[in-house]
């Protein structure tokens, strides 16, 4: 019987992943969306920092910064996210309500 990987395991190799090299934000977004899609796992606080933290090491200032978007405006305005947002990378296109509970953290503000 095969082991799945769990959150945790997807949090620490994006960490892991983000902190490597610049190079890496393409694996980041690989295991992003094999955690979410294939897998089913919710992200937390923990995936999106290690996300945001890869956008910011590979210098994508747009993308970290919708991102940060993204946690701030589901968290205080979950309801009008949608309208108020042109532009979405993939987990912001594809939140859902469970996304909603996720609230930027004191590393979350830190990276920024």
């Amino acid at each position: 019987r095969k082991a799945c990987p769990d959150k945790i395991t997807f949090n620490t190799a994006m960490k892991v992943a983000a902190n490597a090299k610049k190079e890496e934000i393409s694996f980041v977004n690989k295991l992003f969306y094999k955690m979410k899609y294939i897998y089913q796992i919710l992200p937390d606080i923990y995936t999106y920092n290690a996300l945001l933290s890869a956008y910011i090491k590979c210098n994508n200032e747009e993308k970290a910064l919708e991102i940060f978007k993204f946690l701030y405006n589901n968290n205080n305005h979950h309801h009008h996210h949608h309208q108020n947002n042109k532009k979405h990378d993939k987990a912001a296109t594809n939140a859902t309500l469970e996304d909603i509970n996720i609230k930027p953290d004191i590393v979350t503000y830190h990276l920024i």
